[in-house]
């Protein structure tokens, strides 16, 4: 009897926290996609009529690489809320989101990486673990049944 009632207890205060953690998740992907179109806008608009800016290839390329590493950096949040919509759902998380969200965080990672001073071993350890992490998702979802949707 009592365990029960403190079974139920806690799954309302797991039930808030989640709850919480997805409200804090979604307020910081809003804030995250207002500063990259900010920065889009700025780069697009304003650095435009800087003609240093259009002739400069560094300048241009490290533009690129923020905007796409901060469109990655909304899409992890995204993913992760869907993970945590599924938790709150189901009450499970589910490998594959895991596992992709892996994927996502490594690919921003590399997206943001200077790859002129860079240890070369650094960047075969990153792509060994993509490539372990992209093969355990093709395992689970080609050889193991699973959908890979929600």
């Amino acid at each position: 009897m009592i365990a029960k009632k403190l079974t139920a207890v806690l799954t309302i205060i797991e039930h808030i926290i989640v709850m919480i953690l997805m409200a804090i998740l979604l307020i910081t992907i809003c804030y995250a996609t207002y500063l990259m179109v900010m920065g889009v806008y700025n780069r697009l608009m304003v650095d435009n009529l800087n003609a240093e800016f259009m002739q400069n290839p560094d300048a241009l390329q490290m533009g690129l690489y923020r905007t796409f590493g901060s469109m990655l950096t909304i899409l992890l949040g995204l993913e992760l809320i869907h993970t945590i919509k599924i938790y709150f759902a189901k009450n499970l998380v589910k490998i594959e989101s895991i596992l992709v969200i892996s994927v996502i965080a490594i690919a921003r990672h590399l997206i943001q990486l200077d790859f002129h001073h860079t240890d070369p071993m650094l960047l075969m350890a990153v792509a060994l673990t993509l490539f372990v992490l992209l093969s355990a998702y093709l395992v689970l979802t080609r050889w193991h049944g699973f959908s890979g949707k929600d």
